[in-house]
C-alpha cells in the first residue's frame, strides 16, 4: 500500500525541483486570488491564519516580480530569486 504522501499532486510538485515549471496548469494570479479570498473570509470569522498569511505574501511577491501569468509552480524559481539561490 502507497503512503499518503505518494500522489499525484506531490509528484507533479515534485517535478518543479527538476525544472519543469509546467506540471501543474494553474496561473500563480489565480492561486493569488484563490488564497487573498481565503486570507480574507478566515479574517471576518476572525480564524488565525498564519500559513494562509504567509503563502498570500509569496503569492503576491512572485507576482509582483512579474511571474503572474506562469503556471504556480514558478514560485520555486521567484523564491530562488528572492533568495538568491541558483535552482
Amino acid at each position: 500500500k502507497l503512503g499518503a504522501f505518494n500522489n499525484a499532486l506531490l509528484a507533479n510538485m515534485a517535478k518543479t525541483l527538476d525544472g519543469d515549471f509546467g506540471a501543474m496548469k494553474f496561473a500563480l494570479a489565480n492561486a493569488g486570488k484563490d488564497v487573498r479570498y481565503y486570507t480574507r473570509l478566515a479574517g471576518e470569522y476572525g480564524v488565525p491564519s498564519p500559513v494562509g498569511a504567509g503563502t498570500n505574501t509569496a503569492l503576491a511577491t512572485a507576482i509582483a516580480q512579474g511571474y503572474g501569468e506562469e503556471y504556480f509552480p514558478i514560485i520555486v524559481k521567484a523564491q530562488a530569486e528572492l533568495n538568491d539561490v541558483e535552482l
